[in-house]
C-alpha cells in the first residue's frame, strides 16, 4: 500500500471532440479492474484516461505527470493541462497531453531529499522546456507557469473581447498573494508548440475554476482564504460591456439554451461553420446521433468548399462513426473517405484524416501514413508516424468488450462463431478478419 497526498485524485471530465469522456487521475494512481475482466493500472504517478460513455475502452492516453486538475483542447482537438509542481524547488507546468507521451514524473521523486531535492526530476531538468541534458524518453513541457494550476478554459470563439481570441485561461491558486487567472496563447513550433501573449486576466484573486458562459462572460470562482476550508466563496462574472449586445455573443445564447436534438440535418450543416467552438461540437454530435443521413452531411461537407472548421469537425464526426463501426464493407467505406483527406491541400486535414485512421486502426492505411510522414509541415509528419504506429498495433477483428463476454457469443474450436439461437450457429471468421490455425484457435495478425 501506498499513501498519496490528498486531492491527487480524479480531476476535470470534460467530453473530448471525439464523442469519448476524458479525465485525470493525479499521483495517487489508479487501478481500475473494468467490468469486463480487463486491468488499467497507473500505481506509480498521475496519468490522463479517456472512455466511452459508457465507460468500456477504457485506457492511458498520457502520463507523468503529478496533479493536473483540469484539462482543455483547442480548435484542434489538441489536449492541454498545466500540472502542479512538487513543492521543492521545482516550477508547474504548461504540458501538452500527447498519446503516449510521458512526462517523467514518478510519486517517488516526492521523497527524495538527498543528495539533492526530488532527485533526477530537477537534477535531469525534466520539469523544465525542451533543453539539454534531458532523458529522451520524455516530453517536456511547454513552458513553466503558474505555482499552483487549477481550472482551465479555452477562448471558444465568441463572447471574449478580440484579443482573447484562441487563448487559454488557468486558475493560479497560492492559498495568498499572487493568485489569479493567466491568459496565453500557443504559436506553432515544430510539430509542437510555445506560449504566446502572457498575460492576466484577473490577479489576486483565490481563483479554483474558470469558465466561459454561454453568455459570453468568464466566470471565476474564488475561495477568498488560505488553504483551510473557510466557509465562504464567491463566483465573478467578468465581461466587457461594449460586448452585452453582441450579435455573435446573444446568438451563441440562444442557440445553446435552445438545443439540437430536433434541429434538421441541413441546420446542423451551417452550424458546423459557427464561430463558437460549443455550438460546432454539439452540432457535430446531433449529425452524429443522426445516424445515416448525418454521415452522408459530413460527407457533403469534405466535398464542399466549406470553411476549415467545418470540415474539422466533419472528420470528428465520420470519426466517431467509423471507430464505432463493426462491418467490415463499412468500415472500409468510411477508411476510403479518411485515405482521400491524407492528400487535402490544407494541413490540419490531412493531420484530423490521419488521427482518424489510426485512431480506427485501419491496417491497410500504414503505407499511405508511412509515405505521409515526409509531409512539408512538421505537425503532418509527427501524427502520421504517431497514427502509423497505432494502425499497426491494433487487430483487424473488432469486437466490443460487452460482445466478448456475453453468453450468445462464443469461440468454437478453430473458428468465430455467432449464436443465432436455436441451436445454429454462424461462422463469421472471415467476416472479422480472423484467419484460423490448428490447432491453436482464432489468430488475429501475430497474435495466436
Amino acid at each position: 500500500m501506498r499513501v498519496g497526498f490528498l486531492g491527487h485524485d480524479l480531476h476535470g471530465l470534460t467530453v473530448g471532440p471525439d464523442g469519448r469522456l476524458y479525465f485525470t487521475i493525479g499521483d495517487r494512481g489508479a487501478h481500475i479492474v473494468t467490468p469486463y475482466g480487463r486491468t488499467v493500472s497507473n500505481p506509480e504517478c498521475g496519468a490522463f484516461y479517456r472512455c466511452e460513455f459508457d465507460g468500456s475502452g477504457l485506457e492511458i492516453v498520457a502520463r507523468g505527470l503529478r496533479n493536473p486538475e483540469e484539462i482543455a483542447f483547442d480548435e484542434f482537438g489538441n489536449w492541454f493541462t498545466g500540472d502542479n509542481n512538487s513543492d521543492g524547488g521545482d516550477p508547474a507546468r504548461w504540458v501538452s497531453l500527447v498519446e503516449g507521451g510521458d512526462s517523467g514524473w514518478h510519486i517517488g521523486f516526492q521523497f527524495i531529499d538527498r543528495p539533492n531535492s526530488r532527485g533526477p526530476w530537477i537534477a535531469e531538468k525534466m520539469c523544465y522546456p525542451s533543453g539539454e541534458g534531458q532523458p529522451s524518453y520524455i516530453l517536456p513541457p511547454i513552458a513553466t507557469i503558474a505555482s499552483g494550476p487549477a481550472g482551465l478554459a479555452h477562448d471558444p470563439g465568441t463572447g471574449l473581447p478580440e484579443r482573447y481570441r484562441h487563448h487559454f485561461f488557468l486558475c493560479d491558486f497560492t492559498g495568498g498573494r499572487g493568485s489569479g487567472v493567466h491568459s496565453f496563447a500557443l504559436k506553432p513550433k515544430g510539430a509542437g508548440w510555445e506560449m504566446v501573449d502572457r498575460d492576466h486576466l484577473v490577479s489576486e484573486i483565490l481563483s479554483t475554476d474558470v469558465e466561459i458562459g454561454p453568455d459570453g462572460g468568464v466566470y471565476v470562482s474564488d475561495w477568498v482564504e488560505g488553504w483551510d476550508k473557510t466557509g465562504k466563496g464567491r463566483i465573478y462574472r467578468i465581461g466587457d460591456p461594449a460586448m452585452a449586445k453582441d450579435p455573435l455573443r446573444l446568438e451563441t445564447r440562444d442557440l445553446l439554451a435552445a438545443g439540437f436534438e430536433k434541429r434538421s440535418v441541413g441546420e446542423l450543416v451551417k452550424l458546423l461553420s459557427h464561430a463558437d467552438q460549443r455550438i460546432r461540437l454539439r452540432a457535430q454530435f446531433a449529425l452524429v446521433d443522426k445516424g445515416a443521413p448525418g454521415e452522408s452531411a459530413f460527407k457533403g461537407v469534405l466535398k464542399s468548399k466549406g470553411d476549415l472548421m467545418a470540415k474539422v469537425h466533419a472528420y470528428w464526426g465520420l470519426g466517431q462513426r467509423f471507430r464505432r463501426e463493426a462491418s467490415p464493407s463499412r468500415r472500409r467505406e468510411l477508411a476510403s473517405v479518411f485515405l482521400r483527406g491524407l492528400a487535402d491541400a490544407a494541413p490540419e486535414l490531412r493531420g484530423e484524416a490521419a488521427k482518424a485512421l489510426g485512431e480506427a486502426g485501419w491496417k491497410e492505411a500504414s503505407g499511405a501514413l508511412a509515405s505521409l510522414t515526409r509531409d512539408a509541415e512538421p505537425r503532418v509528419r509527427f501524427l502520421a508516424g504517431m497514427e502509423k504506429e497505432k494502425s499497426e498495433r491494433y487487430c483487424s477483428a473488432r469486437w466490443d468488450e460487452k460482445f466478448l463476454q456475453g453468453s450468445a457469443n462464443n469461440i468454437f474450436g478453430n473458428a468465430f462463431y455467432v449464436n443465432q439461437g436455436g441451436g445454429k450457429f454462424a461462422e463469421r471468421s472471415d467476416a472479422l478478419g480472423v484467419e484460423t490455425y490448428w490447432p491453436w484457435g482464432p489468430s488475429v495478425g501475430d497474435l495466436n
